[in-house]
C-alpha cells in the first residue's frame, strides 16, 4: 500500500469521488457529436471544456444549451464530467424505451402526422367525388321527365387536400 493510499484512508477519503463545480458559457454544440464546448468563466479550470450530451442508449434526456448561455458542470476526480445546470436551451432530445407523458397526457398520444394527412386527404377524395357524382345524376321522375340534382349541390365547393404543415407542429416531433 502507497502513502498516498494510507493518508485517504486515515483521513476517511479513500476512493471517494470529490466534485468541482464549474460554471461556463457555451461557446458551440456540435449536433452530430452532441457535444458542447465551454469555457470556464470563473474557474481554476484553464481550457475550455468538451462535454459529451449523449449519456448513452436507453433513456436519455439531452438539454441543448443555447450559444452563449451559462451552464454549470459538475466535475470529479475521476474525470466524469456531467452537465448539471443550464440558463438558456434551443432544444430538448427525449429518447426513451419507456412510456412518456406530457402535461398528464389525457390527450392521448402523438399522431404520426404523415399517415393521418394520407387519411384526410382520402376522405377529402371521396367527398369531392361524391359531390361530383351527385352533381352529375339526373333522376327520371314517372310518367316523365326528370329531376337534376346540380342545383341542390351547386352552393358546395369540393375540399382542397390537407397538407401535411397545416397540421404538424414542427416543434415537437417524435419517432417510431
Amino acid at each position: 500500500m502507497q502513502v498516498y493510499d494510507l493518508i485517504q484512508k486515515l483521513a476517511n477519503t479513500h476512493n471517494r469521488e470529490f466534485v468541482q463545480l464549474i460554471k461556463c458559457e457555451v461557446l458551440s454544440f456540435n449536433e452530430n457529436d452532441n457535444t458542447i464546448v465551454c469555457k470556464p468563466i470563473s474557474s481554476v479550470f484553464g481550457s475550455n471544456i468538451t462535454l459529451n450530451l449523449s449519456v448513452g442508449e436507453g433513456n436519455n434526456i439531452e438539454l441543448i444549451p443555447s450559444i452563449g448561455s451559462i451552464v454549470l458542470i459538475g466535475y470529479t476526480d475521476n474525470d466524469t464530467i456531467e452537465l448539471l445546470s443550464v440558463s438558456d436551451i434551443d432544444k430538448i432530445n427525449i429518447s426513451s424505451n419507456i412510456d412518456i407523458s406530457f402535461n398528464g397526457g389525457e390527450f392521448g398520444g402523438l399522431v404520426k402526422v404523415e399517415e393521418l394527412t394520407n387519411k384526410i386527404n382520402a376522405l377529402e377524395n371521396l367527398v369531392n367525388n361524391l359531390l361530383n357524382t351527385l352533381k352529375t345524376t339526373t333522376i327520371p321522375l314517372a310518367p316523365s321527365g326528370t329531376y337534376p340534382f346540380a342545383p341542390l349541390y351547386a352552393s358546395y365547393t369540393p375540399l382542397s387536400n390537407t397538407n401535411k404543415s397545416e397540421i404538424e407542429n414542427q416543434n415537437i416531433t417524435h419517432g417510431e
